[in-house]
């Protein structure tokens, strides 16, 4: 894509992966039953999008990753933590296949952590809107640079 295609894209598509994720990420605490697991499931495939752009190189030629937004690509270099891997490992079972490894209401580990979740993704976020190079990135995102609170992430603490 050229400097012009990927400025519009993340003005369009990234930013709505965000806007959502952000937006979401605050409305499923005040939600219960079915609007409630509705909404997680919709943040959930957000997060699923947001870790591979991040975190994974691109596996298919029409891939949109982070290192695109960068003029120089290999200046990003962003692993995938433990705790991303498995929140990703998990969506995809949970939210593309009725399976086995669904959790069961009381165990431990059924809640998601949607706060820490969204922190970790926050702390990338941040990261690569400091290193977008200004022709490519929206300027939406690039505003995130100056406050010292995100304007795209109120959930900083």
């Amino acid at each position: 894509m050229t400097d012009e295609e990927l400025t519009k894209y993340s003005g369009e598509h990234l930013l709505h992966e965000f806007k959502m994720f952000w937006w979401l990420t605050g409305a499923i605490s005040y939600m219960d039953g079915y609007m409630h697991d509705a909404l997680l499931e919709s943040w959930l495939v957000h997060l699923r999008n947001l870790i591979p752009f991040f975190c994974h190189g691109r596996s298919d030629t029409d891939d949109v990753i982070a290192e695109d937004f960068l003029d120089n690509p290999g200046d990003w270099s962003q692993t995938e933590s433990t705790t991303l891997k498995t929140a990703r490992e998990r969506a995809n079972k949970e939210l593309s296949h009725i399976t086995g490894k669904r959790k069961y209401t009381g165990e431990t580990d059924k809640d998601w952590d949607v706060v820490g979740l969204f922190r970790e993704i926050e702390d990338i976020a941040k990261k690569f809107a400091s290193k977008a190079s200004e022709a490519k990135l929206h300027f939406f995102f690039l505003m995130t640079r100056r406050p010292p609170r995100s304007t795209l992430f109120p959930y900083t603490t």
